[in-house]
């Protein structure tokens, strides 16, 4: 796993089943790991920008590139 491939919030193991493949091997264990570390900071970091205080929103593309460049600051500072 890529350390931006983290996951935020994993959950497990858990059965497969629990999953909501029914059809699963009840005795498959599997690891619920939803959004990506990288992905948790740009959305809590991209929240921070859109309230700005000043008023002045950047268009979106530039507050996604700028959320997810400073996530990938955070991993690379972090992995240190």
């Amino acid at each position: 796993m890529r350390q931006n491939d983290e996951p935020a919030f994993p959950i497990g193991p858990v059965p497969a089943t629990a999953l909501g493949d029914q059809e699963a091997d009840p005795t498959k264990q599997l690891w619920a790991t939803g959004m990506t570390l990288r992905d948790w900071f740009a959305a809590t970091i991209i929240g921070a920008m859109v309230a700005d205080p000043n008023g002045k929103t950047p268009k979106f593309e530039q507050l996604a590139a700028l959320a997810y460049n400073a996530a990938d600051a955070m991993l690379a500072e972090r992995a240190k």
